[in-house]
């Protein structure tokens, strides 16, 4: 190992070439005795890399709360914390260090905020880091503030303690227009790859057209895998695009031509293969196969949605993509395996998504609105634990609409939020704002309201 000593397997040294962008947040404040020699190189490194995957090392929030605890030079406690932030599993290490604070790590947020440990994270990111490292002092905060700020009226809360929903959902709508753009830009920039955008989808042919769309179903698909977020779906398609094997597998004639699918099956199988980087999102190959050899279908089933929905009123998105057994379907005559299971909730982020793109109209948009809002788990917990709503126990494509109904009941033609659907809902319930969330259930919001809740941006997506 880089210590000198010999053990098992467990991470590759900082000098290699290979190390994806998870392994260099990780290497950043790993201890020596976890990683490989820096000699270690090609084939030395290849047959490292296979024993680490039979060694047994649990890379894992556990581990990495071991090694903070035995931490003393601060560039490894100042790399910690940047993957506190931006890791895969930084926030499952941030609430772990919360519950064991090791002693170079502040009892305070207000001291972290001061400290030369967060000095190279951005100010806009430190509030999140700031959530995860200290949720109970965040949520007494707000709370506290509140309570100071407005001793002359009461709180609008429900009988058992929960925040009245059309409070949340109007500060919700106050905190969006003031941030909607740095958010949206944020978004993007975490969701795409380079040279990738659904605006451009309507404006492509030939095989620009396939690997275009091919990406964006990739990405609602990649949307079914458990705790991941949006940078590694993004992470996985750039590095299939940087091997060469991603545009290959878009533009592949299925069923007739089917070897870039084999070859990249077959390198997946080698005996001697030691990378298993992103092995969730391989295991969708299947799904994404499915995608390539009824492509031009999905397409078509994508763009004629709107019409289908204006036909016939109230749809289920889940009947929808089962085109060959769909009786929506069956005058227009599309064929195609089915891709509800695939989906998942990523049907809504397909929706979302191309509604906030233009990919249809701006009428074809309007009718869409309902179906662009996404069950995931921690947005049924914050509707069922704080605002009193039931959505039910499990994750729905079908209760989009369910959804977008609340919302509109309690603020009206607001509940838009700007065009974006449930893109800030996301982002609050899932703790890219842990502050906004704080802030939203039990206090002012960080900034000042507007009382004037019209907008150009509003008033554009009205309808």
């Amino acid at each position: 190992m880089a210590d000198g000593s010999w053990r098992e397997a467990r991470l590759p040294s900082r000098a290699s070439a290979d190390v994806s962008d998870e392994e260099a947040l990780i290497l950043a404040f790993a201890p020596d005795a976890a990683m490989a020699d820096s000699e270690y190189a090609d084939s030395a490194l290849a047959l490292y890399r296979l024993a680490r995957e039979r060694s047994g090392f649990q890379q894992t929030a556990g581990t990495f709360a071991e090694w903070a605890s035995l931490m003393s030079d601060p560039e490894k406690q100042a790399a910690m914390l940047n993957y506190v932030q931006k890791g895969a599993q930084g926030p499952a290490l941030g609430d772990t260090l919360a519950r064991n604070r090791p002693n170079w790590l502040p009892e305070r947020s207000d001291e972290l905020r001061s400290s030369p440990l967060v000095a190279r994270i951005a100010p806009d990111d430190l509030p999140t880091l700031l959530g995860r490292l200290y949720p109970e002092e965040q949520r007494k905060r707000w709370s506290i503030t509140f309570e100071q700020e407005n001793d002359d009226h009461e709180e609008p809360r429900t009988m058992d303690g929960r925040v009245d929903p059309a409070t949340f959902f109007e500060r919700l709508h106050d905190w969006w227009k003031k941030e909607a753009r740095k958010e949206r830009v944020q978004s993007d920039r975490d969701a795409y790859p380079e040279d990738f955008h659904p605006r451009l989808l309507t404006d492509q042919s030939g095989d620009d057209e396939r690997i275009g769309w091919f990406t964006f179903f990739a990405l609602g698909i990649f949307r079914t895998i458990g705790r991941s977020d949006d940078q590694q779906h993004r992470n996985f398609i750039a590095a299939a695009v940087r091997d060469g094997w991603w545009a290959e597998m878009a533009s592949a004639q299925l069923p007739d031509s089917p070897e870039p699918w084999v070859r990249r099956l077959e390198d997946f199988a080698q005996a001697d293969a030691w990378r298993i980087e992103f092995p969730q999102w391989r295991r969708a190959l299947v799904d994404l196969y499915v995608v390539a050899r009824w492509l031009p279908e999905y397409i078509d089933l994508a763009l004629t949605l709107p019409a289908i929905v204006r036909k016939h009123g109230s749809i289920t998105l889940s009947d929808v993509w089962r085109p060959s057994a769909s009786p929506l379907w069956q005058r227009r005559g599309l064929e195609g395996a089915p891709l509800t299971q695939s989906l998942g909730l990523g049907a809504n982020w397909l929706v979302r998504e191309a509604v906030r793109h233009n990919v249809w109209s701006v009428e074809d948009s309007t009718i869409m609105r309902p179906y662009g809002w996404a069950s995931t788990a921690r947005v049924r917990s914050l509707f069922a634990n704080n605002l009193g709503i039931d959505l039910g126990p499990e994750a729905n494509m079908d209760l989009s609409p369910e959804i977008y109904a609340q919302v509109e009941a309690h603020i009206g033609d607001r509940a838009i939020f700007l065009g974006d659907l449930d893109l800030p809902l996301q982002i609050v319930a899932h703790g890219r704002r842990v502050e906004v969330l704080q802030a939203l259930l039990h206090g002012p919001t960080p900034f000042d309201f507007d009382n004037n809740t019209s907008t150009d941006d509003d008033e554009d997506w009205a309808s």
